[in-house]
């Protein structure tokens, strides 16, 4: 913008020279049009850059490695059009924090609307915010430029290639609904068992209503399924670390993001229910979904993946024990960058698996833990993670 103000300065300058040491009739046209154009421009660009609205649009998921692709849509509620405008995109990997701005050209006329096709390769798994940040328009020599702060937000998921990890699940590990050993201080998925009965809540599932009490006590009553203490499973996604660490490098979370839906896809074939966590750092909280399927593993993706990288003294068992409670769990599976510190004491009855990936070599000595420790790099997760017990 600045330049083409110079430019057209030292056009006008020269147009004056011209004028003052010539008396040509076309030399006195070209001047005044010199004017009278760009001025008029500016105007117009003014008038019309403030009729613009515009959002931004993702595809819902694309294996990473692949073009996703996301679309610009512009409407221009205004009689004028704009001849320069350029869209500010922010791209944002929740799973690893890469982050990097794109820019989108366009033009469009009066009391139009058009869509601009993009796309972006992730070379990561993750969950993608797509955010408009910002609209710029300009007259057409450029001369007038207009910035408009925006926040429209979409996401889309960049799906992990997954690999076959051989779990060995030990003693507890098969779901035993006839269990008659539940959870006093929380539900579960045992349709068996009845934790509690409270009113319906918008998003509670239809299956879990009770119709007869429902009838009786005219207003909708939802049970609460129990919780088998013995057999049941906690898959954790660890995105914290310590403050003498460096932040975890994109392809380590990369390869925790991938574990952790490879052993919930294992988890899901092999009819095992379990619930998977992870710790919420924007909203501070810790997030537990139930998987009795993979239906409900792809509902819960977006979520697993968009565990940030956050620096915090305490893990997320630390965090999850605050906010969900006693770990009643036969059998954690915690997936992180650094070693669980709980790890060499016994934090809990279930048997515990602590896999951490590092970005180099995998250290030789192993500390000794109350559970099991294994070390894994991006580069040969799948040779080293290929048998797991559980």
């Amino acid at each position: 913008m600045r330049k083409a103000r110079i430019m057209w300065g030292v056009w006008l300058l020269i147009m004056a020279v011209l004028l003052i040491f010539t008396n040509n009739y076309g030399i006195q046209i070209i001047a005044l049009l010199s004017v009278i154009l760009p001025s008029a421009g500016i105007v117009f660009g003014f008038l019309g850059s403030g009729k613009l609205k515009v959002d931004v649009k993702g595809q819902i998921s694309q294996k990473k490695g692949c073009p996703l692709t996301y679309s610009i849509q512009v409407k221009n509620e205004g009689r004028i059009g704009c001849s320069k405008g350029k869209a500010i995109i922010k791209l944002e990997n929740m799973l690893t924090g890469e982050n990097e701005k794109q820019e989108t050209a366009f033009s469009i006329r009066g009391r139009q609307a058009k869509v601009f096709e993009c796309s972006h390769v992730f070379q990561n798994c993750g969950k993608i915010r797509i955010t408009l940040e910002e609209i710029q328009s300009w007259d057409f020599i450029g001369a007038y430029g207009r910035k408009n702060k925006t926040h429209s937000v979409t996401n889309a998921l960049s799906i992990p290639d997954t690999f076959h990890i051989e779990l060995s699940m030990g003693a507890g590990a098969q779901t035993d609904l006839s269990s008659d050993e539940y959870s006093m201080l929380k539900s579960g998925f045992d349709p068996s068992e009845t934790f509690a009965l409270r009113e319906y809540r918008p998003g509670d599932k239809i299956k879990n209503i009770h119709w007869k009490l429902s009838e009786k006590l005219d207003e909708i009553t939802v049970r609460e399924l129990g919780l088998p203490v013995n057999n049941s499973v906690l898959l954790m996604l660890d995105s914290s670390y310590p403050a003498e660490n460096s932040k975890p490098e994109h392809e380590v979370m990369d390869a925790i993001g991938e574990t952790v839906i490879s052993i919930a896809q294992e988890l899901c074939d092999n009819g095992v229910p379990f619930q998977v966590a992870w710790y919420d750092s924007e909203a501070s909280t810790t997030q537990v979904r139930e998987i009795m399927n993979i239906d409900d593993l792809s509902s819960a993706m977006s979520g697993v993946l968009s565990a940030t990288p956050f620096e915090d003294g305490s893990s997320v068992l630390s965090h999850f024990k605050e906010d969900a409670g006693p770990l009643e769990y036969a059998h954690i599976i915690i997936v992180g960058s650094v070693q669980e510190p709980q790890m060499e004491s016994s934090f809990c009855e279930g048997f515990v698996s602590n896999l951490i990936c590092m970005k180099n070599e995998k250290p030789s000595d192993i500390a000794a833990a109350a559970g099991q420790i294994i070390y894994f790099t991006p580069e040969t997760m799948a040779e080293d993670l290929y048998y797991v017990e559980v």
